[in-house]
């Protein structure tokens, strides 16, 4: 894979009221972007890891890669096979 992606820590809940604590604990910590704000924006691959552009950047766990290759019609299969470390900038 030509992105390096953070690990995913899982975490699992015996009830509902347990997800809506954890939400309801982090929710300072959590913001839903719009991956095409970002993307008109000017947001870019650098690095091999990072997706931003000179004022702030992200980071994606194996899922958000997978779902941000889906939104931009890339097949992941195919970014899975580039081996050669800089490349995925220019996919």
């Amino acid at each position: 894979m030509p992105f390096l992606c953070e690990p995913i820590v899982e975490t699992q809940f015996a009830s509902l009221k347990d997800v809506d604590g954890w939400i309801s604990a982090n929710e300072d910590r959590l913001e839903r972007v719009p991956i095409g704000r970002l993307i008109e924006k000017g947001y870019r691959f650098f690095d091999d890891e990072y997706f931003g552009d000179e004022d702030g950047f992200l980071r994606f766990n194996q899922n958000g890669i997978r779902v941000l290759a889906q939104k931009l019609s890339l097949r992941l299969d195919t970014l899975q096979r580039v081996e050669r470390p800089g490349s995925s900038a220019t996919c």
